[in-house]
């Protein structure tokens, strides 16, 4: 079968991109002839299993690539799939291909929505909350001339995906993998990656050898939105008169201005390759995520896979990704009390967590 992928870009260290990747050398495994479209991406990971790669332009004005895009697929189509040579099946992840729905459709192909949702607009400035908006329109104009809905998890299905289908595109859920890290998406020595700030799993050994508690911060560091990274540091003021000498790494840059009260318990890791901060979770005590809203949690999953333990608050899709509801935290005063616990040596018995792991 031929099958195009379709999305904004491919870029192996951001959560959609990466599963998009993944899908992609699944299928190829498979036998499938797989193609990518989109804006932009890293080569070197694309390349490993597209066949083709298709570059759409980007008109000046970016609110308006998805109808740009639409247009640019119906007058270009004949030289981009000449004769019999178009895709069988083709797999949209979203922007700028919303509009682009109608055209595969049109041109006989199946067309597959895989749905990990529409972020949130708190703490969004213009213009990113009027595309924002712009996305939920899209949705609701083109996801019900789909094939088929695939939701990253429960909660998207049931808050955007079943609601923007309007029952005329059939929704099913399928939960993310965990274990992806381990096939090296993301190696070291790839030319567009961005080379660690600092030595991370042996910053992370020094600690350990000191007997300071590790609490990782789950995710890319980006405050001032749903992600809510920035209370991150408030968490550490409320655990450290518990567990004194505990540090909180970051997945940021390390110029990263941090307070000067905890700049000896915060580490900005910059950006570690798989294999490192693969490293970095299996030796940190505790992983948190403090995010207000996930359409599923790579980072917590991934964190749970490699038998660690990780917090996360009770809300979205987190019910559906933690090995027992014991780790959700209904608030931030839950979340520390529960982290105090953990690194000084309670939480749940060996055996409950055992079972949980067994079962996730």
């Amino acid at each position: 079968m031929r099958i195009l992928l379709c999305h904004e870009r491919f870029v192996f260290r951001f959560g959609v991109d990466r599963v998009l990747i993944m899908l992609g050398r699944g299928l190829k495994a498979l036998g499938h002839e797989v193609w990518v479209m989109g804006n932009r991406f890293d080569r070197q990971a694309v390349e490993t299993f597209a066949s083709q790669v298709f570059t759409v332009p980007q008109p000046d004005e970016y609110p308006a690539s998805d109808s740009f895009t639409a247009e640019w697929l119906e007058v270009n189509w004949p030289g981009l799939f000449p004769g019999a040579n178009a895709p069988d099946l083709v797999l949209v992840g979203g922007w700028p291909f919303f509009g682009s729905i109608p055209v595969f459709r049109g041109m006989g192909a199946a067309v597959v929505f895989l749905d990990y949702g529409v972020v949130p607009l708190d703490g969004y400035s213009e213009p990113v909350r009027s595309v924002l908006n712009k996305l939920h329109a899209l949705r609701k104009d083109h996801l019900p001339q789909a094939s088929h809905i695939i939701a990253g998890s429960r909660f998207i299905a049931v808050s955007q995906s079943i609601p923007d289908a309007q029952g005329k595109a059939p929704v099913e859920t399928i939960l993310c993998g965990a274990d992806h890290m381990e096939s090296a998406v993301w190696p070291a020595g790839i030319p567009e990656s961005t080379a660690p700030a600092i030595p991370a799993a042996e910053t992370v050994r020094d600690f350990k050898r000191q007997g300071r508690p590790v609490v990782f911060c789950m995710g890319r560091w980006e405050p001032g939105c749903y992600k809510n990274s920035e209370s991150a540091l408030e968490l550490m003021r409320r655990i450290l008169p518990s567990a004194p000498g505990a540090v909180l790494l970051i997945l940021a840059e390390p110029d990263l201005e941090i307070p000067k009260a905890l700049q000896p318990s915060v580490v900005p890791l910059g950006f570690p390759d798989d294999a490192e901060l693969q490293e970095v979770m299996r030796l940190s005590d505790l992983g948190v995520s403090v995010s207000l809203w996930e359409g599923f949690n790579l980072p917590l999953a991934e964190m749970q896979w490699l038998g660690r333990p990780a917090l996360a608050f009770d809300l979205a899709a987190h019910p559906e990704v933690a090995v027992d509801p014991w780790y959700l935290c209904r608030d931030f005063t839950e979340m520390t009390a529960k982290a105090t616990e953990i690194l000084t040596g309670g939480g749940p018995d060996e055996a409950v967590r055992t079972d949980a792991l067994r079962r996730f």
